[in-house]
C-alpha cells in the first residue's frame, strides 16, 4: 500500500514537472521565432501578410491604405461614391459621408470637422 503511494506520488511530481515545463515554454517564455522582411512596405493584418503589391502608399509622410484593402479587412460597409467624390460609412444606425479633401463630414447629416482628411490618390488609396 505504502508503495503504490509513493509510486502515485512520484507519478503526479513528474507529471507535473513536465505540464510545468510545457506551460512555461507555450505561455510564459518569450518567442524564439524570428520573422525577416525585406525594407519594403509591406502590411500585415490579423498575423498575416496581405498579398497585394497596392494594398499600402506611403505618401508625404502618411500611410495610404488602399479602398480593397480597407473593404475586405476592416469595414465591408465601406463604399465610395464617384458622383459626389464621397466616402460612405453605414451601420445599423449611422450613415458618415466624409466628403474627399475636405475638413467636414457627416453623421446621419449632421455634419462636423475632421482633422484628418480623406484623399484619393491614384483613384484607388485612401487615409482613414
Amino acid at each position: 500500500m505504502k508503495r503504490n503511494v509513493v509510486i502515485l506520488l512520484l507519478i503526479l511530481i513528474l507529471g507535473g514537472t513536465i505540464g510545468g515545463f510545457i506551460y512555461y515554454e507555450q505561455y510564459i517564455s518569450p518567442s524564439q521565432k524570428v520573422i525577416a522582411y525585406s525594407d519594403d512596405l509591406y502590411l500585415i493584418v490579423e498575423d498575416q501578410e496581405v498579398d497585394s503589391e497596392d494594398a499600402v502608399l506611403f505618401y508625404e509622410d502618411i500611410l495610404y491604405l488602399s479602398f480593397p484593402t480597407i473593404e475586405y479587412f476592416v469595414d465591408n460597409d465601406i463604399f465610395y461614391d464617384d458622383s459626389e467624390e464621397t466616402l460612405i460609412i453605414t451601420d445599423k444606425e449611422k450613415v458618415l459621408r466624409y466628403k474627399l479633401d475636405d475638413t467636414t463630414a457627416s453623421i446621419n447629416n449632421k455634419e462636423f470637422f475632421i482633422t484628418n482628411v480623406i484623399k484619393n490618390l491614384m483613384k484607388k488609396y485612401i487615409f482613414l
